[in-house]
Parts: C-alpha cells; structure tokens; sequence
C-alpha cells in the first residue's frame, strides 16, 4: 500500500480508494489495533501520505477479489518500483481484467 500511495503522490491524485488483502494492514491503517513497532516508519510514511489527500478510503478485499493484483504479486521483478503499461500484459493478466470488467463473480472456496 505504501508503493500505491507514493505512486498516487507523484501522479498528483487527491481521492484515493485503497483496498488490501490483509485485513491486519487496513486495521493498522485505520488507526485501530496493535502495530509492531518495526512497521512504525512505513505507518507514519504512509499517514503523512494520506494526509496529503483531499480524500481517502481503505478497504479489505479477499484475495479472490483482487486477483490482478495477486498475479502481479507473485511476478518475480527487479527490486524497486515497476510499472506496466497495458501493452505489456500477459494472456493471464489480460483474462484476469477482461473477467472482472464484465462483471465475473470470483467465488471464494472455503474448506472444512
């Protein structure tokens, strides 16, 4: 998320939705919970970012809802920030954005 924001920063935005698979994260950031002390510098980056906002959210999201954003986690890449233009997709990605611009339903499996 912290990425995410300094992207939102340099591309100048003023109302950011934030969503994340870790609903630890979005409780951190909404001010609530225990955070580990180790993470104090990226929280405080990250208020200081929201803080430049006009307007913000954040949200949890179940890993099945976010499924682009999985994919690209799982990439390997180059330390540092990288950024795709929509050329440079993979069939898997493309499939992943067609589905969810169509309004495809992810059902979220749940074992016993």
């Amino acid at each position: 998320m912290l990425a995410g924001l300094r992207i939102c920063k340099q591309l100048c935005l003023t109302h950011v939705h934030l969503e994340s698979d870790s609903a630890t994260a979005v409780t951190w950031l909404k001010g609530k919970g225990c955070l580990p002390w180790q993470l104090l510098r990226v929280k405080n980056e990250m208020a200081a970012l929201l803080a430049s906002l006009t307007a913000w959210q954040v949200s949890h999201t179940f890993r099945e809802g976010n499924q682009a954003t999985n994919l690209l986690a799982s990439w390997r890449v180059t330390p540092g920030l990288s950024l795709l233009q929509p050329d440079q997709f993979d069939e898997a990605l493309q499939q992943i954005l067609d589905k969810d611009a169509a309004g495809v339903t992810n059902i979220r499996s749940i074992r016993r």
